[in-house]
């Protein structure tokens, strides 16, 4: 068995000049992008959706790309969405952290909650955006 194991190994050769490295074959470029992996979703036969696309045609830093497209899947991880997966918590923790107001979803974090209100008003102020604020996901979009 080892000798067979040692025939095995012998019979590969080793190059030490070239180094491994990890290569994303969904690009050109060998790099990794959340749009490529999208693209490559789609081509496998997920149902396309024209917000989730759009995301990725906006200018707007990468991170906030992919935030969005979490958000617009409800895949964010909140107390009650990991709760659902199986990670237990007791009901009064599964409330807002910020208002203990309703329970920790992406529509309350996002819209319905007092205190998110509040930094998206600062945030649009500061803009100098005007703009009339949804209290849903549903309503934003």
């Amino acid at each position: 068995m080892l000798s067979e194991l040692q025939a095995c190994v012998l019979w590969f050769n080793v190059c030490k000049v070239v180094q491994n490295q990890l290569v994303w074959k969904a690009t050109a470029d060998g790099y990794f992008s959340v749009a490529s992996l999208y693209t490559l979703m789609v081509s496998f036969g997920l149902q396309e959706v024209p917000e989730l696309q759009s995301i990725w045609s906006l200018q707007l830093p990468p991170k906030i790309q992919c935030f969005s497209w979490f958000v617009l899947l409800d895949r964010l991880s909140t107390l009650v969405m990991l709760h659902e997966q199986g990670i237990k918590f007791g009901d009064a923790m599964l409330h807002c952290r910020w208002c203990q107001n309703e329970f920790d979803s992406i529509d309350h974090i996002l819209y319905s909650c007092d205190e998110a209100c509040m930094v998206w008003f600062l945030f649009f102020q500061w803009w100098q955006v005007d703009v009339i604020y949804p209290r849903t996901l549903g309503e934003f979009l």
